[in-house]
């Protein structure tokens, strides 16, 4: 998981949140697309896709606003 490693060294929080690939023809879609415009930090999964967003950041207001319908927030104890 190299992407992880990253936020070692990053002294902002991060929140991740899920979408899962059921929901891809709901939007899910657009949110990757979104995501890789906005330069997020994004994990493919094969039943899912995670996004991680700095805490309290505009574009993490932004994001859940767009697709709250469609995301769940992982627990911290899941971001492994």
């Amino acid at each position: 998981m190299p992407k992880l490693a990253a936020f070692a060294s990053n002294s902002q929080p991060m929140h991740c949140y899920g979408i899962l690939n059921t929901d891809l023809d709901h939007g899910g879609h657009h949110a990757w697309s979104w995501a890789q415009t906005h330069q997020l930090v994004t994990e493919a999964h094969l039943n899912r896709c995670r996004y991680w967003l700095p805490v309290g950041s505009q574009l993490e207001s932004e994001f859940v606003l767009r697709y709250t319908s469609i995301i769940h927030r992982v627990p911290e104890e899941d971001y492994v």
